[in-house]
């Protein structure tokens, strides 16, 4: 390890002298310039003096090495704070013959960290670590220990040290580079072609080395934790980024949007790895992660090549501990609670898990209200099967209740139909489940469930079951009868429900303009252009943005066009005026049914 390391020393340090003797030499020839011009030419050319003057100071300038501001990234713990996962800490550290780690971070990530705080260039400075408290979360304290020694094993190879030194001159690399593009100076162009090959060739150099530093750092996992430990806690690190990131989406942001956010982030977190939703995505992710490919740019190798390189390091035997990492934290629901408030919504009231059904029945509410108040009362809830019933039927009631899909052209017509179909019918289905007496049931990854007495009702699978004719309609009215559902029920609602209902998506007019054209008026912020080519109303293959000038206001519109129009995007419109105060924006439109079509959109 050790001669790996001052291998690798050698090289970045090689690489930083290069850089600083090739950047000063730039520099200083421009600085010359003038007076090589004059000495041996006898002449002097203001441009040519101002191009080397101006483009040699910036580039000096950039060179100047700076002391990084360090900024805590989570609340600072202490061995009294924390006594037993300080006890892990330190018994994994005597076992690799290291000192603790100076300071010890939780952060809100999936993840774990070293590094050296303070210094220069990656000399000086003490050792620091961060620990993930969603790592913490889902983790064995087994799984823990791998990944500890993992991060020790950095410092073990003195690669924070390294990094210091790598992070020092790809920082002063990009320094000059913004430097010289962002003054406005006119020969930036010609000056940064040197630099930007440098840094092209220093990232690639030096995210080998990465790569390197991470398998010999995954040894010491191997050494400290066992071959079952470290391969367990590669393969969930990689899982659970995955799934925090599908599980803030899908259970966390939806909740915002109905006006609540639930109070342990991780507790709902624990419970969506274990819903039924999970256990059928995680295949995929794991599939996914094994299936990525070596790139020269990523800073570390592959999982299937980590997971192969540690499976030649001889087998170590090591006892493990299946107990949870987070009940190593002392009282840990008090610590997850604090850690949530990193992703929450400033002035949204906060509820238990329990008690989220609540918020997703308002949800399902408003769409159940919409196709109500939209249809009117021939959607009683026996008529929910005769929605479903021909191709016709499915489309003229989308039609009413969405008419965004109106001129949908793409690829995922269908399917986006039939998703706005199901959403709809099953909300209508479990409002008059509500109706009837039943109420909400929610647990994160697992299907929003209604139940009344000991009787469990999926509406959303009930709707699948009639989509594809898994259920007739004599079947489906006979389970509206068991429910307490009348067959001629409609959803009750009151008059604003309906009014917000039947409102438009987006307040559009259009009046006839010049030579024509058609000019069409909407809020930016609130209308959405037909999901259709603008040139020929075919098969949109793209949005492209494309910016507008109007008097003294400008304005960016993302343009649905097909591939065969794509570099024609701006002639689909001509921006007539834009008053981003009152977010009002008129177009000029030659395609009248286009224009029509932009309408109908946002009914």
């Amino acid at each position: 390890m050790s001669r790996s390391y001052t291998t690798r020393a050698l090289l970045a340090l090689s690489l930083l002298v290069l850089f600083y003797v090739v950047a000063m030499s730039i520099a200083t020839g421009l600085i010359l310039l003038p007076y090589l011009e004059w000495k041996f030419l006898h002449r002097l050319h203001f441009q040519i003096a101002i191009f080397g003057v101006v483009g040699g100071g910036l580039i000096l300038v950039s060179l100047v090495p700076r002391f990084e501001k360090w900024e805590d990234p989570g609340p600072r713990m202490t061995k009294s704070m924390q006594p037993r996962l300080f006890a892990v800490i330190e018994d994994v550290a005597s076992k690799m013959g290291m000192e603790m780690p100076r300071e010890v971070y939780l952060v809100p990530e999936v993840n774990a960290f070293v590094a050296q705080k303070g210094g220069l260039l990656g000399f000086g400075g003490r050792r620091v670590m961060g620990i993930g408290v969603p790592l913490l979360a889902i983790q064995t304290v087994s799984q823990l220990r791998s990944v500890l020694a993992h991060e020790m094993g950095h410092f073990a190879g003195g690669d924070t040290k390294l990094s210091g030194l790598i992070y020092s001159t790809r920082s002063a690399m990009l320094r000059t580079l913004k430097s010289l593009h962002g003054s406005g100076f006119a020969g930036h162009a010609l000056l940064n072609k040197p630099f930007e090959w440098m840094f092209a060739g220093y990232m690639r150099l030096t995210q080998s080395i990465a790569r390197q530093q991470e398998l010999v750092a995954d040894e010491w996992s191997v050494r400290i934790a066992g071959h079952e430990a470290h391969e367990g806690a590669l393969r969930e690190i990689g899982v659970s980024a995955a799934s925090f990131d599908i599980f803030l989406g899908q259970e966390l942001e939806p909740l915002f949007g109905a006006g609540v956010q639930p109070d342990n982030v991780f507790e709902g977190f624990r419970r969506y790895r274990t819903s039924s939703g999970w256990i059928q995505t995680r295949p995929m992710v794991e599939k996914a992660l094994l299936a990525e490919a070596h790139d020269p740019w990523d800073s570390h190798p592959p999982l299937a090549e980590r997971i192969a390189s540690a499976k030649r390091i001889p087998h170590t035997r090591v006892e493990g501990d299946p107990s949870p990492a987070y009940a190593l934290l002392s009282r840990p629901e008090r610590v997850e609670a604090e850690f949530s408030r990193a992703f929450r919504k400033e002035g949204l009231p906060v509820v238990t898990w329990d008690r989220t059904g609540e918020a997703w029945a308002k949800l399902w509410r408003a769409s159940a209200v919409r196709a109500q108040a939209r249809c009117g009362a021939a959607l009683t809830a026996a008529a929910i099967p005769e929605v479903t019933a021909s191709p016709e039927s499915r489309r003229s009631f989308l039609s009413r209740v969405e008419p965004r899909l109106a001129g949908y052209a793409a690829d995922d017509r269908m399917a986006v139909e039939r998703s706005v179909l199901s959403e709809s019918l099953r909300s209508l289905l479990a409002g008059h489940l509500e109706a009837a007496g039943f109420g909400y049931r929610s647990l994160p990854g697992e299907p929003l469930l209604l139940e009344r007495a000991g009787d469990v009702v999926d509406p959303a699978k009930e709707i699948e079951a009639l989509l594809d004719e898994a259920t007739s309609a004599d079947a489906f009215l006979a389970k509206l009868a068991a429910w307490g559902i009348p067959p001629e029920a409609t959803l009750p609602m009151d008059s604003d429900e309906r009014k917000k209902s039947l409102a438009p998506a987006a307040a559009v007019r259009v009046a006839q303009g010049k030579k024509g054209a058609l000019e069409v008026s909407f809020p930016l912020n609130e209308a959405s252009f037909p999901h259709c080519c603008a040139l020929c109303r075919g098969d949109v293959a793209n949005v492209v943005a494309v910016s507008f000038q109007a008097k003294d206001s400008g304005v960016t519109l993302g343009v649905p066009v097909c591939r065969e129009h794509e570099a024609k995007a701006h002639t689909a419109f001509t921006l007539v005026s834009a008053d981003p105060k009152n977010d009002l924006v008129t177009i000029s439109v030659s395609n009248k049914a286009y224009a029509e079509l932009f309408a109908k959109v946002n009914a």
